[in-house]
């Protein structure tokens, strides 16, 4: 009995995946153009194909800034052509993978349930199939947030952390997922790392 619910639930996961897949990539080829940010991304990750380096012909680079995303977006546009298709692979596959990461936390935080209840929101929200479809590191930002959390979870229950000390690295994660996203977020990162956190 309880492996065939196991088995009905990991069906249940599969198809949530599909779906999630299925629901990004469709009609991805005839989506609008790119507009201001996008094309910031896509002009980048061209330039690592053209170049070697995300560095326009004027010599202006963005430093670290989003350099892991120019460079996974140069990967596809490499393997499946330079076209606006290509560009946004690489979010869609994020967004796929965060319906799995949603899961795994919501089922070690709660239930089984609840974690293929929160799988199947991420699949099919409009928010989410809208941010997995863009030249943008938004999916990659989420997905890593998310898993930050479930191993932050995770090894907690290993050394058995106090409730206070627990919320202390889901902090952690929250900042470093901003730190990611906001230029010069570190300064802030770390005075309070510094003198909130740290004892």
């Amino acid at each position: 009995m309880a492996v065939d619910r196991k088995m009905k639930n990991k069906a249940c996961l599969i198809l949530l995946i599909v779906v999630g897949f299925l629901y990004r990539i469709y009609g991805m080829n005839a989506n609008y153009s790119f507009w201001t940010d996008k094309d910031h991304v896509a002009i980048f990750s061209r330039a690592i194909l053209d170049k070697g380096k995300p560095v326009l012909e004027n010599g202006y680079n963005t430093g670290i800034y989003q350099l892991l995303f120019y460079w996974i977006t140069a990967g596809s546009m490499k393997i499946f052509g330079i076209n606006e298709f290509a560009a946004r692979l690489p979010s869609v596959f994020f967004g796929v993978f965060t319906v799995l990461a949603v899961y795994l936390l919501g089922r070690e935080l709660f239930d089984e349930n609840v974690g293929l209840l929160s799988a199947f929101l991420i699949a099919v929200l409009n928010i989410e199939i809208l941010y997995s479809r863009q030249v943008r590191p938004y999916q990659a930002l989420q997905l890593f947030f998310v898993l930050g959390g479930y191993f932050a979870y995770k090894i907690s229950n290993l050394i058995h952390l106090q409730a206070k000390e627990f919320r202390k690295v889901l902090f952690f994660y929250l900042l470093r997922s901003i730190n990611l996203s906001v230029p010069w977020f570190w300064i802030v990162y770390l005075f309070l790392w510094d003198y909130i956190l740290v004892p």
